[in-house]
């Protein structure tokens, strides 16, 4: 995947690695909130040897320094030291528990050892520090005394007494926090672009146009709305602009050019209606007249943005089921707001739209408002959602094909590509909608 990829990858999925950062930084805040505050307190000692102006007591006592530095270290967080400062000090707390808040360090190349108590309190913390080194040189004297029965040779010195702590060393809010920030940006770039990725979703409008094994005719905008055609500054219209200029690129041919065209989606495309007003009325604004057939019985869209969902429309025209009166879809036709763009509404659906649909009075309907106007657009419901539209679409001389960027899917856009094509239906082409 290359930059631009990626960009893409991520502009599409931008609330994937949104929602994974929101909910590390929640994760954190939480942690923050309610871990245990632990408080360290640290000492320093200072271990020093007898003099000898003698270099071989002085080699020894070196020697004799390094060797011991380690077992001082392990003395000072073990049992015994954390036994004897529980007794001198009356801590309320066992030995094993001192212990385990003591940590000891040997400072590289030098005789002096870090000592850290953790504790949930600050004061305490520094107590128990403090009672620590006090009890260390005894602790020293009593293990020489019980290995030869002379004092030791070394004393400790305190270097550095331990003081109350003024904030506690964890959960450091800033910290935490940026941390989770930082790691929740990579996961959800990561879990973004990954997603895009292996999900098999039309991850670009190029995509919509392989899947579906036909030509792209043009990006249509993510709106949704009705686009300002009234200005030359509106994208949204201008997008709508580029498509009809090559439906109509066609007419310019030797070939027979499809002007009965049907709309429909696949499974994760928006709605097709607002995509069939708008682009009636880019053709109508290159001057063709244009007629709107609302075949989506179930949700009549088109129907409704021309305040005509109870009106009567289609169904009326071909429904010549006993005792229902034919009639003429000229008096059932509405116009729009936009000139040379009228509407023929869904109608009031009595029967099963399949029913309504498999008329055979569809195919003159469609022939005698094409021999009256230059372009007729079909609205229908989704493939994947009614069985019907497949059997429309072949009604119609092509069919676009819409498809939503980010959201619909590569494979069932080819497997609705497949399914039109079986059916006999022409595909003249896909119209991928831009991601939100």
């Amino acid at each position: 995947m290359g930059s631009l990829g990626f960009i893409r990858s991520l502009r599409a999925r931008w609330v994937i690695a949104a929602t994974v950062l929101a909910l590390a930084v929640l994760a954190a805040a939480a942690y923050v909130a309610t871990a245990p505050r632990t408080y360290e307190a640290k000492t320093r000692v200072f271990i020093s040897a007898p003099s000898s102006s003698q270099v071989t007591d002085v080699y020894q006592g070196g020697m004799y320094t390094t060797q011991q530095m380690q077992s001082y270290v392990r003395l000072i967080a073990g049992r015994e030291l954390a036994q004897r400062t529980v007794n001198a000090l009356g801590l309320d707390m066992t030995p094993d528990e001192v212990a385990s808040e003591v940590t000891a360090t040997l400072v590289p190349e030098t005789v002096l050892i870090d000592v850290t108590v953790a504790d949930h309190d600050a004061a305490r913390s520094a107590h128990i520090a403090n009672g620590l080194t006090a009890q260390l040189g005894s602790l020293l004297v009593d293990v020489r005394n019980a290995s030869d029965g002379h004092p030791p040779a070394t004393a400790v010195v305190v270097d550095r007494p331990a003081t109350i702590p003024s904030s506690p060393a964890s959960p450091q809010p800033l910290r935490t926090l940026a941390m989770a920030a930082l790691l929740g940006l990579i996961l959800g770039v990561w879990a973004a672009v990954g997603y895009d990725r292996w999900s098999h979703v039309v991850r670009h409008p190029g995509d919509a146009g392989k899947a579906a094994d036909t030509a792209e005719l043009g990006e249509v905008p993510a709106g949704g709305g009705a686009p300002d055609f009234g200005s030359s500054a509106c994208e949204e219209a201008e997008a709508y602009r580029r498509i009809a200029s090559k439906l109509l690129a066609g007419e310019s041919g030797n070939d027979e050019v499809p002007t009965i065209l049907s709309v429909t989606g696949v499974a994760g495309a928006p709605p097709t209606a607002a995509i069939t007003l708008s682009l009636a009325r880019a053709l109508a604004e290159a001057g063709r007249s244009v007629v709107i057939v609302d075949a989506d019985l179930r949700s009549r869209a088109v129907s409704s943005f021309v305040g005509a969902e109870d009106a009567e429309g289609l169904t009326q025209v071909l429904d010549a089921s006993a005792g229902q009166k034919m009639v003429d879809f000229e008096s059932v036709i509405r116009s729009s707001d936009e000139a040379g763009v009228r509407v023929l509404p869904a109608g009031q659906v009595s029967r099963q739209p399949s029913a309504v649909l498999a008329a055979p009075e569809l195919d003159r309907l469609l022939n005698d408002l094409r021999s009256r106007t230059d372009y007729v657009l079909v609205d229908t419901a989704p493939v994947d959602d009614s069985a019907e539209t497949s059997r429309m679409c072949g009604h119609t001389q092509a069919t676009l094909l819409v498809a939503r960027v980010g959201r619909s899917k590569t494979p069932a856009l080819r497997r609705t590509a497949t399914t039109l094509r079986d059916s006999g239906v022409h595909i003249l082409g896909v119209l991928p909608v831009a991601a939100r």
